[in-house]
C-alpha cells in the first residue's frame, strides 16, 4: 500500500471507538467480569473495539462475521496493524481461524476498498493471548505430536524451550498456516508473555518494582 492510501486508511481507523486493552480484554461468564491482562498495565493504553465497530455495522444473523477483540493502531510510519484476541477460557482453533480472517475482511469493507490481501500479508500481525493455563495445554499437545511423529521414524526430538512464547515460536493452534496467506504473522501468548511482547514493541513501560527497604 502506497503511503498516501495508507495514510486514507489509518485516518478512517483512528475515527473508530476506542476502549483501554484492559477492558476490551475482559468476558463476562455468569454476571462475573474476567480480564486477561491487568489493569495496572494495559488500563491506560488504547485499542479499536474491533467488536464494538463489527456489531454496530452487521445485523445479527449466521452471516454475520466474527471480529478480533481489538485493532492496535501504528503510531509513525509504521504500516503495521495488530489484531489482538483474548482468551479467558477454552480456545477453539476453527473460531481463531474465522475471527483473524474475518477481521481482515471487515478492515477493508470499511474502507471501501476491494478486499486485497497482499496487503494483510506484509501489514496485519494477528496476537492471541490466551491463560497460562490454555497456552501451557496446547505446547503440552504439540510436543507429544511431534515427539510422536519423530519416534515413529526412530528420531528424537527435542522441545526447543528457549523459542517458548517469543517470536521465534511458531504459532499455536495450528495458526501458522495463516502467515503468509492471510496475515504477516501470527504470535500465540500467554498474559505475561503479552505484557512483555508489549514492552518489546514500546506500546507500555515496564513496570518497576518497589525495592525493599
Amino acid at each position: 500500500m502506497k503511503q498516501g492510501e495508507w495514510r486514507l486508511f489509518l485516518a478512517k481507523l483512528r475515527k473508530l471507538p476506542r476502549k483501554s486493552l484492559h477492558e476490551l480484554s475482559g468476558t463476562t461468564h455468569e454476571e462475573k467480569r474476567t480480564f486477561c491482562v491487568p489493569d495496572s498495565i494495559f488500563g491506560k493504553k488504547k485499542a479499536v473495539d474491533f467488536d464494538g465497530f463489527k456489531d454496530s455495522r452487521y445485523s445479527s444473523g449466521n452471516n454475520r462475521p466474527c471480529s478480533m477483540d481489538a485493532l492496535f493502531l501504528p503510531r509513525g510510519t509504521s504500516q503495521v496493524l495488530y489484531g489482538i484476541e483474548f482468551k479467558t477460557g477454552d480456545v477453539e482453533a476453527v473460531n481463531l481461524v474465522r475471527k483473524i480472517y474475518d477481521t481482515v475482511i471487515c478492515l477493508w469493507e470499511h474502507v471501501e476498498s476491494k478486499c486485497d490481501f497482499r496487503w494483510s500479508r506484509t501489514s496485519f500481525v494477528a496476537v492471541v493471548v490466551a491463560t497460562e493455563e490454555e497456552i501451557s495445554k496446547e505446547r503440552r499437545n504439540r510436543f507429544n505430536k511431534q515427539s510422536n511423529e519423530f519416534r515413529v521414524i526412530n528420531r528424537p526430538y527435542y522441545f526447543p524451550k528457549k523459542h517458548a512464547g517469543s517470536s521465534r515460536e511458531s504459532p499455536l493452534w495450528g495458526l501458522k498456516d495463516l502467515q503468509g496467506v492471510v496475515v504477516r504473522c501470527v504470535h500465540t501468548l500467554s498474559p505475561s508473555e503479552f505484557e512483555q511482547f508489549a514492552i518489546d514493541h514500546k506500546w507500555v513501560q515496564p513496570t518497576q518494582k518497589v525495592p525493599c527497604v
